[in-house]
């Protein structure tokens, strides 16, 4: 199950979550928007307070492409050329 999906079914705001897993509203709004990959540690505890509701393989998908992908730096380089 996604978190965003999770946090609507359970009616829990991204602001109380966030709270319960010690890290700041606006990273865990990122993450539950999809714009960020949380870290294996918080994956872990993310699973461990839904209680197993929202996996750590749900929440890694797309991680093992990270280290390939381009800097913001490197990008704009490239356009420049």
């Amino acid at each position: 199950m996604k978190l965003r999906v999770y946090l609507f079914e359970k009616r829990i705001s991204v602001t109380a979550f966030s709270k319960t897993l010690g890290c700041s509203r606006i990273h865990l709004s990122e993450i539950v928007n999809e714009r960020r990959i949380p870290s294996l540690l918080l994956a872990k505890s993310i699973e461990r307070a839904t209680e197993g509701e929202v996996k750590v393989s749900e929440q890694m998908k797309g991680k093992e492409k990270w280290p390939f992908q381009k800097s913001q730096k490197e990008k704009f380089l490239d356009n420049g050329k």
